[in-house]
């Protein structure tokens, strides 16, 4: 069975926010922190970090789990996730499946340019440390993405290499 197959999922549900990022940080108009100690800095990355888990755990909980009015198609796409993978089949091989695991290709760079502008908004004085705020977020998610993907996935290269160490 082809690679692409098994990994087009997660391929496209990490190239996407790599390249919403990357588009963020080149039209970036607020210019780069001057000046800015490393301790700053990796707060502000850390901020992203905290900041991202805070916003997954509400989705989750609220969105996906509760549902939104209006918004019913986020929570039955969770409900059929949920479906397929359960304390019964908590792993698949069937790469069909594994359009349940990842979040869409849309999402990330959706979510990434409206919080980007409310941050803008909001602290429009730190407006240069949003590169480093939302890299935190870049950084949080991927994890999220890659170690959920792989969590489903059976036999796969990422569970050989984590029993290894």
């Amino acid at each position: 069975m082809s690679i692409w197959l098994w990994y087009s999922p997660l391929i496209k549900a990490v190239l996407s926010p790599l390249i919403a990022f990357g588009l963020l940080c080149f039209y970036h108009p607020y210019g780069w922190p001057k000046n800015a100690i490393w301790s700053v800095c990796l707060l502000w990355l850390s901020l992203g970090v905290i900041y991202t888990h805070i916003f997954e755990y509400l989705y989750h909980r609220f969105a996906l789990h509760s549902g939104i009015p209006g918004l019913k198609v986020i929570k039955e796409s969770h409900r059929k996730h949920h479906l397929i993978f359960n304390p019964l089949n908590y792993k698949t091989k069937t790469p069909a499946d594994l359009k349940e695991v990842s979040s869409r290709w849309y999402i990330f760079p959706i979510l990434l340019f409206w919080h980007y502008f409310l941050f803008v908004f909001l602290f429009s004085r730190q407006a240069s440390f949003a590169p480093i705020l939302f890299f935190g977020i870049l950084i949080r998610f991927l994890a999220y993405e890659i170690t959920h993907y792989f969590s489903h996935l059976t036999d796969n290269f990422f569970d050989r290499w984590i029993v290894k160490i």
